[in-house]
């Protein structure tokens, strides 16, 4: 089973599932839970998204057992600026090649330094400017939490935004939920949500951990914050 791939969408798409073989009835959810057997829907003819969703499917067939569950995460991006500055630049090992947070690129869990900006002495700030004013409601930094990599959820998120650089307001302030244990790394999308604003100016900025915990091996060292790309919605 497999699908069509695509990650980043600008509009409503629809996504194809496809299974090579014959009988198998595929089954999916698009709220984070697991397929279930009998009960999650069954797929037909496309699924269309309107917004960034986790696609979870599974592959049934009479008297073999499911398949492994696909998973697959897509992010709807509504909006891109026409230019953007980043007042402190990223560590020089991560510097994703030049790439920015609008390209479409998707980063992993391998190849960090082609792939991530990543910051630690420094922090994000990044002003996003719109020749034509946009109502935005919704921002989502995409980011990697690799707990024993010494890269942590943000300390802080915060999205500025107003007519020009000279005059913004803050619309939310987000203090992620910071990890207690170690654990396996992963692609994480965090999202600040506030009521719909017209702006011409965005400001965002992203805080790493200033000290990691007591319990992580490196204790009182700064943590990393990875992002490789941001949504606008």
């Amino acid at each position: 089973m497999k699908d069509d791939e695509i990650q980043i969408f600008h509009q409503d798409t629809l996504i194809e599932l496809r299974h090579y073989v014959k009988g198998a009835v595929i089954r999916y959810t698009l709220d984070g839970t697991d397929p279930d057997s009998l009960k999650s829907p069954i797929y037909e003819k496309g699924i269309t998204l309107e917004k960034s969703t986790v696609l979870k499917a599974k592959a049934y067939l009479p008297d073999w057992i499911s398949s492994d569950t696909l998973i697959q995460q897509y992010y709807k991006a509504s909006f891109k600026p026409d230019s953007v500055r980043l007042v402190h630049a990223p560590n020089p090992k991560y510097r994703a090649k030049g790439k920015t947070l609008f390209d479409d690129k998707k980063g992993d869990l391998a190849n960090k330094s082609s792939k991530w900006l990543g910051f630690d002495s420094t922090y994000l700030e990044a002003y996003l400017y719109f020749n034509t004013p946009i109502t935005v409601s919704k921002v989502t930094f995409s980011s990697l939490v690799e707990i024993g990599g010494y890269i942590f959820p943000p300390q802080q998120l915060e999205v500025w935004g107003g007519k020009n650089a000279a005059h913004l307001t803050l619309l939310k302030t987000l203090n992620p939920t910071q990890p207690n244990k170690m654990a396996s790394g992963i692609l994480k999308g965090f999202d600040c949500d506030f009521k719909p604003t017209q702006v011409s100016v965005l400001k965002l900025v992203g805080k790493p951990v200033a000290k990691l915990p007591v319990w992580h091996p490196g204790k009182g060292k700064r943590a990393w914050f990875f992002i490789d790309e941001v949504f606008l919605n």
